[in-house]
């Protein structure tokens, strides 16, 4: 059994090749997540490395691929440290970087909260929804848009 972590819009085309040839699960840590992949019938929520240790012995998983988003650091942490204690195969994949022009990039959410923090008018994220209320508590009179995708 393959369990695909979803995250990437790159994980349905992956499921489609997958689909009637081998036997998979797909989860994603959201329910937006879930509306894109609703044919391969995800399942939602987060795991802890317990939970991941214990998904990989009911589900008799064989090999974790992991297509979380890129900056779910904690997701790939728990997936491959459950991986190398249930000697099962692990797969990551991630998609090329690309060349950011005229962006501002920060290595964290803390660090972005604290920039948002001193802007005034619309800011519009592309982050999801995961830290929406970290920034939520320096809106002050803001209007925040955000794309989901």
């Amino acid at each position: 059994m393959i369990w695909v972590i979803g995250g990437t819009s790159e994980t349905r085309t992956l499921l489609m090749g997958l689909k009637n040839k081998k036997e998979y699960v797909v989860t994603v840590a959201t329910y937006s997540g879930a509306e894109v992949l609703q044919e391969h019938r995800p399942l939602v929520g987060r795991m802890d490395y317990a939970a991941m240790l214990q998904f990989i012995k009911d589900k008799a998983i064989d090999i974790v691929v992991d297509m979380s988003h890129p900056y779910a650091a904690e997701v790939t942490k728990n997936a491959k440290s459950a991986c190398a204690a249930s000697g099962k195969q692990y797969i990551r994949f991630e998609r090329e970087g690309s060349e950011l022009e005229g962006c501002i990039t920060f290595t964290s959410v803390e660090q972005c909260v604290s920039y948002v923090e001193g802007l005034k008018g619309c800011v519009f994220f592309t982050t999801g929804i995961k830290n929406i209320r970290d920034f939520e508590r320096v809106r002050g009179g803001n209007r925040f848009l955000l794309f989901l995708v």
